[in-house]
């Protein structure tokens, strides 16, 4: 009953591309093999797609991930994982953004770290406040990486 639920819900913008996208190749491959002359897909325009999406964990995500222990008893994330996905929580940064980040592109005076245009997805600078629980991550990352040109270990 649950799948016969979800194929009549209405598809998205991002999956009527991702099936175009198929498709397309599909003809295309076609074409190439001898089985078809024209590839009808191809006049099809894409849809346009709202990438935009806030989401947070639940409490009991949060309690899971951070308090998670294995069948052993032993932590699900241990350091430097655990402040890297905390740090991603309270910034919405990425891991990549993360890791790369450096301690010229922190200011603790002003409570923010500077991604910059080569380590970003969108290829533009980002300038990130850091809230109280993000800068103490920071702090504790530098002091115990003394001599390391990143914030984080990897």
């Amino acid at each position: 009953m649950v799948g016969a639920a979800r194929a009549a819900a209405p598809r998205r913008p991002a999956t009527w591309n991702r099936y175009r996208s198929l498709l397309l190749h599909l003809f295309g491959k076609a074409i190439l093999w001898g089985y078809a002359r024209r590839n009808p897909v191809a006049g099809v325009d894409r849809e346009k797609e709202e990438n935009e999406r806030t989401r947070y964990l639940s409490a009991d995500e949060d309690r899971r991930l951070f308090r998670g222990t294995d069948a052993n008893g032993r932590p699900f994330l241990d350091e430097p994982a655990r402040s890297v996905a905390l740090f991603a929580l309270h910034t919405g940064m990425r891991w990549s953004e993360i890791v790369t980040l450096t301690r010229a592109n922190v200011d603790l005076e002003r409570r923010q770290a500077t991604i910059t245009a080569t380590n970003s997805k969108s290829k533009r600078v980002r300038v990130i406040p850091l809230n109280a629980v993000a800068l103490g991550l920071v702090v504790q990352a530098m002091a115990e990486g003394v001599g390391r040109k990143t914030v984080f270990a990897r």
